[in-house]
């Protein structure tokens, strides 16, 4: 009868242990995918007369399974403190996911033991600082100052450079443009909402992450035009990424101004000159 009551309480795990049990599982994960090599699967698929060939990717497989489990495990974590939390918990999620997701398609590329230890290795410290500041954010009543503005910072800091980091990714492997376009969209939106979401209602944010998306969509699909290179493509799209993103908060935190639109311009202008100087 205790045992059943123990089960069923939803906080008997400290929410440290929870997180030290889904970093370990996480990088068990990574560890084993990077030793057991799986062959590439191809499948023909034919219906009414017309045949299309389909690449199964292990490795695309794996980053997302490993992807819905720290989704899952963040989730765990968030809820395992008996403090109140905030309503609107899921985009607390985006960077963990994301991080696990970028981290598992780009260990499988590195050559050398010695870079693949020290990959898994920051790896499973990026993930554990990046659960626990979102773990701090979605407390509520918020934290002290000092401890909700490092969550902040942290947060932020991992949203830009995921986007970076699967920017360089996605204009530097061979995708088609819509392809480029769909998956860069998705991100940039949902990076947006993770930015955007502390202490702001879902029905508040959803539109400026919407033209987030929107924006950095219409932004990828010129690039397929333009003769720029990788980086350049990059560095302009988490300029633009930030600027929105600036706008958006400063409309949401009732601070928007002139001058707030003339240093968000001034940014833009900067960046632009430097991706034009590094062409």
């Amino acid at each position: 009868m205790m045992l059943k009551q123990k089960l069923s309480q939803p906080n008997t795990v400290p929410a440290a242990e929870r997180l030290s049990m889904v970093v370990s599982i996480i990088l068990i994960g990574l560890a084993l995918y990077s030793i057991i090599h799986l062959p590439t699967r191809t499948f023909i698929i034919s219906w009414l007369g017309i045949s299309m060939t389909v690449t199964l990717s292990v490795r695309v497989l794996v980053a997302m399974l490993l992807g819905g489990l720290a989704l899952s495990g963040t989730g765990a974590v968030v809820h395992s403190n008996p403090q109140p939390r905030t309503r609107y918990t899921t985009p607390f999620w985006v960077n963990p996911t994301l991080l696990v997701i970028f981290s598992t398609l780009i260990l499988a590329r590195l050559g050398t033991p010695l870079h693949w230890a020290i990959g898994l290795l920051t790896t499973g410290v990026l993930l554990w600082l990046t659960i626990s500041a979102e773990n701090t954010l979605s407390l509520e009543p918020a934290p002290p100052p000092k401890t909700m503005l490092w969550a902040q910072i942290w947060s932020q800091g991992m949203s830009y450079t995921l986007l970076l980091g699967f920017s360089l990714m996605i204009f530097a492997v061979p995708l088609t443009s819509g392809w480029r376009v769909a998956l860069l969209t998705f991100i940039a939106g949902i990076l947006g909402a993770s930015v955007l979401r502390v202490r702001v209602p879902a029905t508040a944010y959803a539109p400026f992450a919407a033209i987030i998306a929107l924006a950095a969509g219409q932004l990828v699909w010129v690039f397929g035009y333009m003769p720029l290179s990788v980086l350049q493509m990059s560095l302009l799209l988490l300029a633009v990424f930030h600027v929105i993103l600036g706008i958006a908060r400063a409309h949401l935190e009732h601070t928007l101004s002139v001058r707030v639109f003339a240093e968000y311009g001034t940014v833009l202008a900067v960046s632009i000159a430097v991706v034009w100087w590094l062409g």
